[in-house]
């Protein structure tokens, strides 16, 4: 069985339809959709980076999960990424013991966001027993 031919002329005819329908579409000028672009933009790329954040989340979640399960003796776990400094804790009991000028060493190995000057001890170790997954309060 020979496979069917296109029916040019009848392509054709409907390219002179349709081309003709779009020389009805007004010709909007490209500076008047600029902002309207921009705003689409940036809404995407905030989008994105919420789409990172969830996804750093994401891969930190095993990790969180072991370190919750853990007693306050048993061995933390770290991400993945992270070069850990000979001041990280191993365990929750130490990290509870953690001085704060220890805490900001660790704290800037994880990446975690800069405390307010002022930030007590427990709120250091909070931060970096909320990121580790350590399921205690400081």
């Amino acid at each position: 069985m020979a496979a069917q031919q296109p029916n040019f002329i009848v392509l054709s005819q409907h390219l002179i339809g349709a081309s003709a329908k779009l020389a009805l579409i007004p010709n909007v000028p490209f500076i008047a959709i600029q902002p309207q672009l921009n705003q689409i933009l940036n809404q995407l790329g905030s989008i994105q980076q919420q789409l990172n954040n969830i996804q750093a989340g994401q891969d930190l979640l095993p990790m969180r999960l072991r370190n919750t399960a853990g007693s306050v003796n048993a061995p933390l776990q770290y991400p993945a990424n992270v070069v850990v400094p000979p001041q990280a804790p191993g365990t929750k009991q130490e990290l509870m013991a953690l001085t704060a000028g220890n805490c900001q060493i660790v704290a800037q190995a994880l990446n975690l966001p800069a405390l307010p000057h002022n930030a007590n001890i427990a709120q250091r170790r909070q931060q970096i027993m909320d990121h580790l997954g350590c399921g205690i309060t400081a």
